[in-house]
């Protein structure tokens, strides 16, 4: 919450940006907050000093957005390569009340990542709910690494 004050009062004082939150320039990562402006991320929780736009992009680009450019879903890495790691599990807080969950499905994450650890098969699991194999392992990864 901090980091957040911080950037309301530097975004106001400094940039001269009223009402921050509704601005379709901001973006947040794990308690800091940036302001993507003029082509530059500039990291206003640390009173504008400029972030390395490269390495924060594979993780805003996962961010979906609405028609008014409102953040809404957050599809988050399960893999170390960033890069190749897959759409598939999503959270949204109009499913599921904004857990964890398989996109195609709908299937909370913790809910599969439970079956696997009692015993049951990747396949089996996949099997019951129609899903792929695939993302049955995806939600495994990211239950273990959360």
């Amino acid at each position: 919450m901090r980091a957040v004050r911080g950037a309301l009062l530097y975004s106001e004082r400094k940039l001269r940006i009223n009402r921050l939150l509704l601005s379709d320039e901001l973006r947040a990562a794990a308690g800091r907050v940036f302001l993507d402006r003029l082509g530059k991320l500039i990291e206003i929780s640390k009173d504008g000093q400029q972030a390395l736009r490269e390495v924060l992009a594979a993780h805003l680009e996962r961010v979906a957005r609405d028609v008014q450019g409102l953040p809404e879903r957050l599809f988050p890495i399960t893999r170390t390569d960033f890069a190749g790691s897959p759409k598939v599990i999503v959270i949204d807080p109009r499913i599921s009340f904004g857990k964890p969950v398989i996109a195609s499905k709908a299937i909370q994450t913790h809910v599969v990542a439970d079956r696997f650890a009692a015993g049951e098969s990747v396949s089996d699991i996949a099997s019951d709910y129609d899903i792929e194999v695939s993302d049955v392992e995806e939600a495994i990864r990211y239950t273990r690494a959360a």
